[in-house]
């Protein structure tokens, strides 16, 4: 079993990532959960019941010995730690990625949740910074923006 998690801004390219490098894998995210008629759209007031569900269908799919990647912006520690966790304590290789921006204006444009540039970098930022408390033992590598191809 192959778990991937992938962290990111708004717009940083991880829906696209997980298209390309991991089609065959079950995907969860918070955003399915906002899709309606085949269309998608933000409500904030559903976003903690998102995750929930998000979370569910992961277990689900672990439970079921499947490869997982999940595409959320996870930018704290403790997001990751769900995921991370949980794959680790079911014997899973895990990979935890991070896909850097450059421009925090080009990721607010094609983000599709209407993130400002200024909230953007604040995330990215805080993003970056929540690193060192990840454990020794979550493999972590970030992938440079020229790498997203």
């Amino acid at each position: 079993m192959h778990i991937v998690i992938l962290r990111g801004a708004p717009g940083s390219g991880k829906s696209t990532y997980a298209r390309k490098h991991y089609p065959k894998y079950t995907k969860v995210s918070a955003d399915d959960y906002m899709v309606e008629d085949q269309v998608y759209k933000f409500d904030p007031a559903k976003l903690q019941r998102a995750h929930n569900a998000c979370k569910r269908k992961f277990l689900e799919a672990l439970d079921a010995e499947e490869d997982i990647v999940v595409d959320n912006t996870n930018i704290y520690a403790i997001d990751v730690a769900f995921y991370a966790e949980a794959a680790m304590a079911m014997g899973a290789f895990l990979e935890i990625l991070t896909l850097e921006i450059r421009d925090c204006d080009i990721a607010a444009n094609r983000n599709i949740h209407g993130v400002p540039p200024v909230k953007v970098q604040a995330m990215w930022i805080e993003l970056s910074n929540q690193e060192h408390h990840f454990p020794a033992r979550w493999r972590h590598t970030k992938i440079k923006q020229e790498d997203l191809v």
